[in-house]
């Protein structure tokens, strides 16, 4: 190897040692910017996270309008309709377990949410107590008009506060996912078109320096030899 490289000329000991620097200074650039890639990335992966958050806390919203409206039509219907109505319950009252388990596996990642999640859960558990206690027994016994009174009243605060709970949590939730995004359009501003401009000018310093090395070393070294092998001839 260095028998190798002590026989090359000095254009080519120029050529290749700039060579490996401008090589050098591409793979660092494009490590970088790898780096970059993978923080883009983990940012938008976050962004998903939180508003799949926000769309499952309106979807629960939802549900339990439906299950609380079944409730209070229930409440109302005829014998004839208790069977349907009863079906339409439990249908909602999955649904909202569904979305509620849903966010417990967001919540393992966000502390914060983890938080107001508990809450929600414990004014979920107070509404569906005193429904399955107290409301449907009623319901049962014929008793429609006691029932109509906690379906209006105490049972209706617990949905109130379940509801609030759900409307301040998606609201925090999209105001985090607006933050995420103006962090992320800030990285991919910011860092993206300097990087590639670094790239750009690192490759053309580099051929830079190999050529003006060239010229004022490696070329009059080779007419200087050229002049002492006439001479010597």
């Amino acid at each position: 190897m260095m028998t190798f490289l002590a026989n090359l000329n000095t254009r080519m000991k120029l050529l290749l040692g700039l060579g490996l620097l401008v090589a050098l200074m591409a793979v660092t650039s494009m490590l970088a910017w790898q780096d970059m890639e993978r923080l883009r990335t983990a940012q938008k992966k976050l962004l998903d996270e939180q508003m799949a958050i926000s769309y499952s806390l309106m979807e629960l919203r939802a549900a339990f309008n439906r299950e609380r409206a079944a409730l209070a039509t229930l409440g109302l219907a005829e014998s004839g309709e208790q069977g349907r109505l009863h079906t339409v319950l439990s249908r909602e009252s999955g649904e909202v377990a569904r979305l509620l388990q849903a966010l417990k596996d967001f919540a393992v990642n966000d502390a914060d949410f983890s938080t107001r999640l508990n809450k929600m859960l414990d004014a979920r558990n107070q509404f569906t107590t005193m429904r399955d206690s107290e409301v449907i027994p009623l319901l049962e016994s014929g008793k429609r008009v006691e029932a109509g009174r906690l379906i209006t009243g105490a049972l209706d605060t617990r949905f109130a506060i379940f509801r609030e709970l759900a409307d301040d949590s998606n609201a925090l939730q999209m105001k985090k996912a607006e933050q995420t995004m103006r962090n992320f359009e800030a990285v991919v501003s910011g860092t993206q078109s300097p990087l590639l401009l670094a790239i750009v000018a690192a490759i053309a310093i580099g051929v830079l320096m190999v050529y003006l090395l060239d010229r004022a070393i490696a070329r009059p070294l080779h007419e200087a030899t050229l002049v002492a092998r006439r001479i010597a001839n």
